[in-house]
């Protein structure tokens, strides 16, 4: 492995993909760590997220091609078989998306791959069946005060977010009422 890397569990194992698309698994009985699958990529990705579902491992690559373009691509990777394959590509651009727009996660269903923005809301979708992209409707409209997110929930039709707005340093906890349509601010977190 090679520089940054995330953990993630996965069927009854921990492993962990560096920024190339490394996959190394570590098996507990020996307390150490075994190559599964080399890299996807000759150069690392400035953005990967690794999505477990059922038997298959994605991941999800992201580069910026430009400032404002990002470019995505999908590999579909089989632990058992210690293969993967690029299953599809695309870019923000053939997406529409707004550049400024930064993702923080993921949620699968056994047909769509759903791409979270910063708010925590999915923003781009893959449909698994039809090799698809496609961009969802910004439902959380973005404000332009907020900095930095560094985390997001939703409970109670309100979302939450722990963020930096402008002219401050300190962090704060955002609420967003779906109800009500509006932000407010919380308080301010250690």
């Amino acid at each position: 492995m090679k520089g940054q890397a995330r953990l993630v569990s996965f069927l009854n194992d921990l492993i962990a993909v560096d920024s190339y698309g490394t996959v190394e698994i570590f098996e507990s009985r020996t307390q150490e760590w075994y190559p599964v699958i080399t890299g996807v990529s000759q150069s690392p990705s400035q953005y990967f997220l690794p999505m477990p579902f059922n038997e298959t491992l994605y991941l999800l690559r992201a580069t910026y091609f430009s400032e404002s373009e990002l470019e995505l691509a999908l590999h579909e990777m089989d632990l058992k078989t210690k293969s993967s394959h690029l299953a599809s590509e695309s870019s923000t651009s053939d997406l529409n998306l707004d550049p400024d727009e930064r993702y923080h996660g993921y949620s699968i269903t056994p047909s769509t791959i759903f791409i979270h923005n910063e708010m925590g809301r999915p923003r781009i979708q893959y449909n698994i069946f039809s090799q698809s992209w496609s961009t969802v409707p910004r439902r959380v409209p973005y404000l332009h005060c907020v900095l930095d997110i560094w985390g997001s929930a939703s409970f109670n039709q309100r979302d939450y977010y722990v963020c930096r707005i402008k002219g401050s340093n300190d962090s704060v906890l955002l609420m967003y009422d779906f109800v009500c349509g509006r932000f407010k601010a919380l308080a301010k977190t250690l």
